[in-house]
C-alpha cells in the first residue's frame, strides 16, 4: 500500500508539474479541451462522482461552445445621393443577418449560461484534492484512474477559459453595436433618404443600423483616402453592391419566442439587471 501511495503521490506531482509548464507556454501553444475517460467506475464513491462531474461539465463546455452563436460585427460605409453613411450590421456563422432581439438573446444566453458553468466548474475544483486523496483506496487500481483524476483540474481550466473567451468575443462585438445605437437613424429617418423601398427597409431595418458618418474617426479617414479618386458614379456603384450583397443574404430565423419579439435594449438590460 505505501509503493502504491507513494507512486500515486508522483503520478499526481508530475500532473501539476506539467500544468505549471503548460500554463507557462499557453501564449505560445492553443491548448485543447480534452477528456478521455471511458466511464468505467472504479468502485470509490468520491472518485467516481468526481469523474463523472467532470465528464458532465466536459460536455456542458462542448456543448456551450457549440450551440452559442458568435455573431461578427461588420460595418462599412456607403455613399447615397453624394453623402457618405455608415452601415452596421451582425452576421451569424451562416452569414445570416440577425436582428436586435436575436443579438440580445444570444448574449444573454452566453452570460447566463457561461456564468452558471464558471460557478460549477470552480465548485468541481474544490473537489479534486478530496478525489486525489482517495486514489490509494483503489490499491492497483489507483494507476488506472489516477490519470483520470489528474484530468480533472485540466478540464475545470481549460474549461473556464474557453467559456471566457466565448464571452470576451461576444462583449467585443456587442460592445462595437451598441456603439452605433445613439447616432442611427430612424426608419422614418431611413425612408426620408428616398434611397431604400419600403420593403427593403420592412425587412432589413430591424438586422441593420445606417448613421451619418463620424468624420473625426480614423476608419472614416482612412476610407476618405480609399475614395479620393473615385467618381460619384463609382461609389454609387458601389453603394449599389453592398445593397446587392446584403439581398443576397438570408435573415436568420428567430429560434425562441424572445428573438421574435425583438427583445429591445432597454429591455435586455433589465433583463440582466434582474438575472
Amino acid at each position: 500500500m505505501k509503493k502504491v501511495l507513494l507512486i500515486v503521490l508522483a503520478l499526481l506531482t508530475l500532473g501539476s508539474t506539467l500544468v505549471v509548464n503548460a500554463q507557462k507556454k499557453e501564449k505560445k501553444e492553443k491548448k485543447e479541451l480534452k477528456w478521455e475517460w471511458d466511464g468505467t467506475k472504479s468502485g470509490n464513491e468520491t472518485i467516481d462522482k468526481y469523474l463523472l462531474t467532470i465528464d458532465t461539465l466536459y460536455n456542458r463546455v462542448i456543448s456551450y461552445r457549440d450551440s452559442i452563436d458568435s455573431f461578427e460585427y461588420r460595418d462599412t460605409v456607403i455613399n447615397i445621393k453624394g453623402k457618405d453613411y455608415k452601415v452596421a450590421y451582425m452576421l451569424n456563422h451562416e452569414g445570416q443577418l440577425v436582428t436586435q432581439g436575436q443579438i440580445n438573446s444570444q448574449f444573454m444566453e452566453a452570460t447566463l449560461d457561461g456564468m452558471n458553468l464558471v460557478l460549477d466548474m470552480t465548485s468541481a475544483g474544490l473537489e479534486s484534492a478530496t478525489a486525489a486523496l482517495a486514489l490509494p483506496q483503489l490499491g492497483l487500481n489507483a494507476l488506472k484512474f489516477a490519470k483520470y483524476v489528474k484530468g480533472g483540474p485540466a478540464v475545470i481550466s481549460q474549461g473556464i477559459k474557453t467559456v471566457k473567451t466565448i464571452r470576451g468575443k461576444w462583449q467585443s462585438n456587442l460592445r462595437d453595436w451598441r456603439g452605433t445605437k445613439t447616432s442611427a437613424l430612424t426608419k422614418e429617418q431611413v425612408a426620408s433618404l428616398g434611397y431604400f423601398s419600403d420593403e427593403w427597409i420592412k425587412k432589413y431595418y430591424k438586422c441593420i443600423r445606417i448613421s451619418p458618418v463620424d468624420s473625426q474617426s480614423e476608419k472614416y479617414i482612412a476610407y476618405q483616402e480609399t475614395q479620393k479618386d473615385k467618381t460619384e458614379e463609382e461609389k454609387a456603384k458601389d453603394a449599389e453592391g453592398w445593397v446587392k450583397d446584403i439581398e443576397g443574404r438570408e435573415v436568420a430565423q428567430a429560434k425562441t419566442r424572445e428573438e421574435n419579439e425583438n427583445i429591445t435594449d432597454e429591455d435586455f438590460e433589465k433583463m440582466m439587471k434582474d438575472a
